[in-house]
């Protein structure tokens, strides 16, 4: 990550996430990908190893920081579904 190899934190890699899922045209995030496959990506790219309530609970505060800036995020809204998952749109500027 950086020369003092210092440890990714979770906001990072939901960031680095997202990014990936943007860039490859993926505007969607559903709740059980926060729960498998963030988690997955975190262990697989990053090395971390964290438990899903762990990337749930920062996934909560960062959709409603100002940090969603750092990724060209402007927002993330929650799609009023009635299914069972809930699903958020990331909304960019592109």
């Amino acid at each position: 990550m950086n020369s003092l190899n210092k440890k990714p934190t979770v906001i990072f890699i939901i960031k680095k996430w997202l990014k990936k899922r943007i860039d490859e045209g993926s505007r969607d995030v559903y709740s059980y990908e926060i729960e498998t496959i963030l988690p997955e990506y975190g262990k697989i790219f990053w090395d971390q190893i964290h438990n899903p309530s762990t990337y749930s609970r920062a996934w909560r505060a960062f959709k409603i920081s100002n940090e969603i800036k750092d990724i060209d995020l402007k927002a993330i809204k929650a799609d009023n579904t009635k299914g069972t998952e809930t699903k958020w749109i990331l909304i960019t500027g592109t």
